[in-house]
């Protein structure tokens, strides 16, 4: 099993996205997951899932849990 310590700040946002991503998963060098970073604005802080929409309040983090 391998351990990572990221800075997401230091990951370059991905070019030609209308909101800031960071793909973490190369700096992870992980083939098993996937990771990215958004900072998105306060009016696009929600989220729709097949659940329904969530509010992601600011400073914290959404997660998707795979069915595979």
């Amino acid at each position: 099993m391998g351990y990572h310590v990221i800075n997401s700040e230091t990951v370059e946002p991905a070019p030609d996205r209308p909101y800031v991503q960071r793909s973490l998963r190369d700096a992870a060098k992980s083939a098993n997951v996937t990771t990215d970073r958004y900072e998105v604005e306060p009016e696009d802080r929600r989220v729709e899932t097949p659940d329904g929409e969530r509010v992601v309040p600011e400073g914290h983090v959404f997660v998707v849990e795979s069915d595979a």
